[in-house]
């Protein structure tokens, strides 16, 4: 599940990232943000892969693999947080 979720957050990341304003803060921070969540979800795919070659599911979709999904999401996003926020205090010293 939480590769699932993790691939969900990368493509919305990576959709907001195409739709956001040329060289803004925020675009750079979508950007960073897009590249850690689909990082992520190349691990959870290579912990999908060894787990069906060791005889479990592919997918887990117990409710301890939902509640590690939804930590990702919100530190991946509270990342990006931090890097707009970063990049917001770039901008205006530089003005």
């Amino acid at each position: 599940m939480c590769e699932l979720i993790t691939i969900a957050m990368a493509v919305i990341a990576s959709v907001a990232f195409l739709l956001a304003r040329k060289n803004s803060a925020e675009k750079k921070a979508l950007m960073v943000t897009s590249l850690a969540f689909w990082g992520a979800a190349i691990m959870w795919l290579v912990d999908c892969i060894v787990s069906a070659i060791g005889g479990e599911g592919f997918f887990d979709f117990s409710k301890e693999d939902l509640i590690l999904g939804g930590i990702i999401a919100g530190f991946g996003w509270a990342f990006f947080a931090v890097l707009l926020l970063a990049g917001k205090i770039k901008e205006a010293k530089a003005k």
